[in-house]
């Protein structure tokens, strides 16, 4: 069967065959249908913050001012202003209220 999310894992064997990060949250619920993709314990309080229980910088990511790891030394006070630094970068998370701090 054919590999239709590009993970390496054939569809006939692949538990989450639309999800090419195969749950990275390990919470047997498939990223491409897991409201809180990485968090582990899906918005447990309810209050619709998830709390990522894991966090991966995009690698691709440079907003023409630095890639993540500038955001978690010079650049965070523009997490809120750089498209996409809020989605890319965990030194970001904080700032563009992604932590569930409750």
């Amino acid at each position: 069967e054919h590999d239709i999310d590009s993970d390496g894992v054939c569809g006939d064997v692949d538990s989450c065959p639309h999800d090419s990060d195969n749950d990275f949250d390990s919470d047997v619920v498939c990223g491409d249908v897991d409201s809180c993709a990485t968090d582990a314990y899906n918005d447990i309080d309810g209050d619709n913050v998830c709390n990522p229980s894991t966090c991966v910088d995009d690698p691709l990511f440079d907003s023409g001012f630095g890639n993540c790891a500038t955001y978690a030394r010079t650049n965070y006070e523009f997490c809120l202003i750089d498209d996409g630094a809020c989605d890319a970068c965990c030194a970001c998370a904080d700032t563009c209220g992604l932590v569930d701090h409750c």
